[in-house]
């Protein structure tokens, strides 16, 4: 929850969403290879694009939560992206890589 972690999940939504084609699946395995370096596997494709569906329509309906997500984020992220970057970020295969 700390401020820094939303900021980095906003910069590689941002990211994503400016070098990956505007397709779901290509947007989510270039997260995906950004964070751990790799392509995710079919079952965490699936989970993390329902994550993401889930996410889509419920900031949908509450404008609140999705300005508190895009708050100084660049113009034009998108909140659910934003929410499955900060997913991608806070792994564990992410934080402690061995």
């Amino acid at each position: 929850n700390d401020p820094v972690f939303l900021e980095c999940a906003q910069a590689l939504a941002a990211r994503v969403m400016r070098e990956a084609s505007a397709d779901d699946g290509a947007r989510l395995d270039h997260a995906f290879a950004l964070v751990l370096a790799r392509q995710p596997t079919s079952e965490e494709r699936e989970r993390l694009l329902a994550y993401f569906s889930q996410q889509r329509e419920l900031l949908a309906g509450d404008e609140a939560s999705a300005r508190e997500l895009t708050q100084d984020s660049p113009h034009g992220t998108d909140p659910a992206w934003i929410a499955l970057c900060s997913v991608l970020l806070n792994l564990d295969e992410f934080i402690n890589r061995e």
